[in-house]
């Protein structure tokens, strides 16, 4: 069975698509909960890359009670 393109030698009449085709419908929820999770997990890890690092933590408190 051929196909319009191949009967036309290859040319189109109509402009390839160039983005997504949206379709109709939601996410199940299951799949909404998992990217969900994803999403905090990853705020998290941002949130967490901000705080310094434990050595520089235990120099900001020692110098805040007098020390070295």
């Amino acid at each position: 069975m051929e196909s319009f393109l191949q009967e036309s030698g290859g040319l189109r009449r109509t402009a390839p698509v160039q983005s997504p085709v949206p379709v109709s419908g939601r996410l199940p929820l299951a799949r909404r909960l998992l990217i969900g999770c994803l999403v905090v997990l990853l705020v998290l890890a941002y949130l967490l890359y901000l705080l310094p690092a434990p050595a520089v933590r235990f120099a900001i408190a020692t110098a805040a009670a007098g020390g070295v």
